[in-house]
Order: C-alpha cells, then sequence, then structure tokens
C-alpha cells in the first residue's frame, strides 16, 4: 500500500572516509586484528515519508487507506565512526 516517488532534483551522494587496521600473530594459528574507520556520506539519499493514504499524492496517485506517501531526498551527512575486533 505504500507509494515512493522519485525526485529528479537528487544529488549524487558522496562517502569520503578513512580506515586503519593491525593484525598482531602472538603465537602460531593465533590472530588478533583490530580496525579503526571513520566515514562520512554527503548528501545521503532517504525515502522521506510526507503523507498516508487514503488519498491522492502527487508522483504516484492513489495511496490506499494504510499506506504511506514518500519522496526521496538528500539528507545533509551520515557520519559512522567505530572499531572492529578480530
Amino acid at each position: 500500500p505504500d507509494a515512493t516517488a522519485a525526485n529528479a532534483a537528487l544529488e549524487p551522494e558522496r562517502l569520503v572516509g578513512a580506515e586503519m587496521g593491525l593484525d598482531w600473530r602472538p603465537a602460531e594459528g593465533v590472530r588478533l586484528s583490530a580496525t579503526a574507520y571513520a566515514n562520512r556520506l554527503r548528501g545521503a539519499v532517504a525515502n522521506v515519508t510526507l503523507g498516508q493514504g487514503p488519498g491522492v499524492f502527487p508522483g504516484v496517485g492513489f495511496v490506499a487507506a494504510g499506506g504511506l506517501y514518500r519522496r526521496r531526498e538528500n539528507l545533509g551527512a551520515i557520519d559512522s565512526h567505530g572499531v572492529e575486533l578480530d
């Protein structure tokens, strides 16, 4: 019942990031590793909810009761930082 409209004004997503890792083998058959990372996704694309059916919405037409009207939009940015241990 949901409908998502396209958006011709979308800008491309841009990813900038860095990653650094370390492997340590203290003994035969043993490996420890750590990886640190930092990423920023600029202009991330998401489906943004703008209305709820029933109703007629631009770009998608009729949305039934219980359905959601969404449009693809650029978000500001998404930051992701962390460490992985193995």
